[in-house]
Parts: C-alpha cells; structure tokens; sequence
C-alpha cells in the first residue's frame, strides 16, 4: 500500500511521510485509524490492548437500542462505538448525524467523523447523506487550522464521490476558502472562477453570492483591484434581503477595496456601514477592524490626529476578544502613528515591520498573514 493509498480521503500523503520519518508523533485517534485501514491490531502498534471488555459491549448494545430516545452525547456516543466497531451498515451514518447533532467538543468530532469517513470510503458508500458527513470532516480539519487535511477530504470527495451540482459548488467554495486561508490566492481565484461558472446555472442566489465575495477577496489578495471591486459589489447585492452578516462582510471588503483604489469618500461610507453593524451586534473584533481601515485612509489623507484617535478606539474593541492577530496589527499601526510616519513609511519601513512580525509571533506563534475576511 501507497502513502497515498494509506492517507486517501483521511489525511495528506506527506503526513503520513512525516509520521514514518519520526516528525510527527500521531495521537492514538489517528493511530487506530491507520491499523484499521492497514487491517493490524493496534496492540501491534503502542503497547497494551486498546480493545472494549466484553461487558461494555453488551451495554453499549442495550444503550444503543433505546439511543434514538436519548438526547446526549454521551449515551449516543457509547451506542455508536458498537456499530463503527462492527462491518458497515447505514444506521452507522444515521446514529453518526445524531450524534454530531450534540457533540460539541472538537477533538471528538474530528474523531467521530474520521472513523465513519474511513468506513464509507473503504465500502464505497456515497449516498448524501455520507457525503455530507465527509463534508463535515473536511470542515472539522478546516475549523481546526488543518487546512492541508481539509483539502485532502474536499478533492477526495470530487474525484470519487459524484456529487450533485449543488455539492460540487458547495465543495467547490470550502476549497476556494481553505486555498485562500492558506495563502494560495492564485489558486483559490481559479476554483472561485470553477465554483461560479457552474452556480450560475442555478436560482441558487446565496450561493451566486458567496461565489462572487470569495471571488472578490481572492483577487484583491493577487492584486487585481478593480476585478476585486466588482465582484464583491454584485456580492453585496445579491445578499440583499438573503443573508445581512455576509451584505455586511462584502461591503467591509468593499470598504477596503474602495480604500486601496484611493476612493476615499466612497470606501469610508461603506466601512463606516459596516462598523455600526458591528456595534450593534457587539462584534468587537470586526469592529476593530474597521476602524484599522479607517485609520489607514485619514493616514493616506495626511490627518494624522484623526488616524491616531480611529486606531486607539480600534485597540479598545480588540482588547475585549481573543484576536491577537488584529492586536498587533493595531499595536503596529499606532506605533507608527506614534513616530508620525506617513503612509509611505509604515509600508515601507524595515524595521517597523521586523517588530510586527516578531510581536506577532510573540503574541500568536506563527508569521503574520494577510489581513482576511469571512467570504
């Protein structure tokens, strides 16, 4: 068997490369999925027996005959240990979406989705509902930062599944979306493009619209601006009177979009739409955001009391959540506006940038990305 036959619809191939060269140490979740599909016993593998004693099993045999009544995860998570244990059968996959149906905690999502995912792609089962629940792992690996494993379910998902039109578009911006967190924007404007040719042969507006955003945020991360401004303006018309967080999210884009092409007057409506939005719905962080914009464009227009006022109301909203990445992007434009630099210079200055990305790694761990926005 192949690394990419091992890792096929479950992980990237150069994971598995890395687990066999020691760079990686799987927890035992993955463990025990690779000996299934290597059909090994997984006490061959750490030490000690894995195995449920044959009383737990005869109780999670009753527990899972009244699971239908049960409304908790635990009870449904026990009756579903006894099926994914045993061969394949569809009430896996029902007892599966009900169980996903209160399980909140990741760790067991990811767990829960991974064992199912491995039954299905193993028995070539691909009826819908088994396909949204291959869905939901790429998502769980997405909303986990994995975006490598993500990917890896998606395109499995296109290449042997056969999904309906509908699925593929739906798949088709999860990849778009996790192409452009990981900072393949070249990329993830060509499956936007796929995405959109395709949605536009429905009534679907809110996935026409979605289409359109991701579109449009992709393209001014390549630079194309005016491209950029289009689509995220058709975007925020489509959601009009559908979807009011994702209007509001588009003409933020917009805001910053107009804001790059020096259309000042017009960026400043939007972002300023937006903003009260935010404070409406209490979302400091978006908030946060937007006054960061702001103050960028009173900084290009040469007011810098303005800017320095926007970017300190900025640090108040960010200071009430959990973004440390719009933390230090504030930090570093108020230093700036600390010193009195001009737009020019907090662009271009070495060394202004140097300590933005070593807060940044203080403060979150990793290199600072581009600024992004929900599409």
């Amino acid at each position: 068997m192949t690394q990419s036959e091992l890792a096929k619809g479950l992980f990237d191939r150069s994971y598995i490369s890395q687990i066999e060269s020691g760079k990686v140490i799987p927890p035992l979740s993955t463990l025990e999925l690779l000996c299934e599909r290597l059909a090994v016993p997984i006490s061959d593998v750490v030490e000690g027996s894995h195995s449920k004693m044959a009383d737990t099993k005869k109780r999670a045999r009753h527990i899972l005959a009244r699971a239908r009544e049960m409304r908790t995860a635990e009870e449904l998570f026990i009756g579903w240990e006894t099926l994914v244990d045993s061969p394949f059968t569809v009430e896996l996959v029902t007892i599966t979406r009900r169980l996903l149906s209160y399980e909140e905690d990741t760790s067991r999502r990811l767990y829960v989705l991974q064992r199912v995912a491995l039954k299905m792609l193993d028995t070539g089962y691909d009826c819908e509902d088994g396909i949204d629940l291959l869905i939901q792992l790429g998502n769980t690996y997405f909303n986990a930062n994995q975006y490598v494993n993500a990917l890896s379910v998606y395109r499995t998902i296109l290449e042997d599944k056969n999904p309906t039109r509908e699925t593929t578009v739906r798949l088709l911006l999860n990849i778009g979306t996790t192409l452009y967190r990981s900072s393949q924007f070249h990329e993830a404007v060509d499956i936007y493009e796929q995405a959109l040719e395709l949605a536009e042969d429905t009534n679907a507006i809110e996935i026409k619209a979605r289409c359109h955003h991701g579109l449009g945020i992709s393209l001014r991360a390549v630079g194309e601006l005016g491209k950029a401004r289009d689509h995220t303006m058709t975007a925020a018309g489509l959601y009009q009177g559908i979807d009011e967080s994702r209007r509001i999210y588009a003409i933020h884009n917009l805001g910053v979009i107009l804001g790059e092409l020096r259309h000042t007057a017009q960026a400043k409506s939007y972002l300023q739409e937006s903003l009260r939005y935010y404070q409406t719905t209490n979302n400091y962080a978006m908030g946060a955001s937007v006054l960061e914009e702001l103050a960028r464009i009173e900084l290009t227009e040469g007011n810098l009391d303005s800017a320095r006022t926007l970017c300190s109301e900025g640090l108040e909203l960010v200071y009430q959540t959990t973004e440390t990445t719009q933390m230090v992007r504030l930090l570093s434009l108020r230093m700036a506006l600390s010193t009195g630099m001009d737009n020019r210079d907090v662009e271009s200055n070495s060394d202004l940038q140097s300590l933005v990305s070593y807060l940044h790694k203080l403060f979150v761990g990793d290199e600072m990305p581009m600024q992004t926005f929900p599409p």
